[in-house]
This record gives C-alpha cells, sequence and structure tokens, in this order.
C-alpha cells in the first residue's frame, strides 16, 4: 500500500457549518440607532414595522427556514451578538470581532478576546 493510500484511509474530515443572519448588522443598528430593544420579541413587536426591519429576516424567517430544510445546522443570528438581551460589543456575552488582530496593535487574539 502507498504512503498515499494509507493516508487516505486513516483520514477523517471534520467540517462544522454554521449559518450566520448578518454579518454586524446588529452593531450598526446599536450605533444609529435603530429600534432595537433585545427585550422583546416577535410577535410582541412585529420587526417589519420598526426602523430595523431586517431584524425580522434574522430572528424569525431565517432561523424557520433553517429549522425546514437543514435541522441539523447551527444558525447563530448574527455576528457579533451577545445572545442575552446585551449590545453587540459586551465583551463578556456572545462573540465578538476583534479587528486589532489584523489592524492597529496588531495584538494577540488570545490577548482580547477570552471572556473572564
Amino acid at each position: 500500500m502507498s504512503s498515499t493510500a494509507f493516508l487516505n484511509t486513516k483520514t477523517i474530515l471534520l467540517t462544522f457549518f454554521t449559518l450566520a443572519g448578518n454579518n454586524e448588522d446588529y452593531a450598526l443598528a446599536e450605533s444609529i440607532p435603530l429600534e432595537l430593544d433585545y427585550s422583546v420579541e416577535y410577535p410582541e413587536v412585529d420587526f417589519r414595522k420598526t426602523s430595523f426591519p431586517a431584524r425580522y429576516i434574522y430572528e424569525v424567517l431565517l432561523p424557520e427556514l433553517v429549522t425546514k430544510h437543514a435541522p441539523d445546522m447551527y444558525y447563530h443570528l448574527g455576528s457579533p451578538y451577545s445572545g442575552s438581551g446585551k449590545r453587540s460589543d459586551d465583551r463578556k456575552h456572545g462573540d465578538i470581532h476583534q479587528w486589532n488582530v489584523w489592524h492597529v496593535s496588531l495584538i494577540t487574539y488570545a490577548a482580547v478576546c477570552f471572556r473572564a
């Protein structure tokens, strides 16, 4: 058996897919600010009738589609997103975008992103 064939029989490919509703839209809505009250949910408030109607897509439409067509797929409303009623830039909840890794001070990711 060749080394290539041996490697091919011993290789396990693990793939992890995540679907995210948006990239930085919640952060933008918070900064403008648009109507974004994390304490209310649909249908209590029809997001389509607010100044941030895309919230309906991220929190109602896309989750329904993912559940229907890809039930084993993980769906995350957006990134960054706290997921706990906090602002998207809250460093202790949810995920964050750490641009200093790529720009400005070029500090290491571990130095800024691990939450206490």
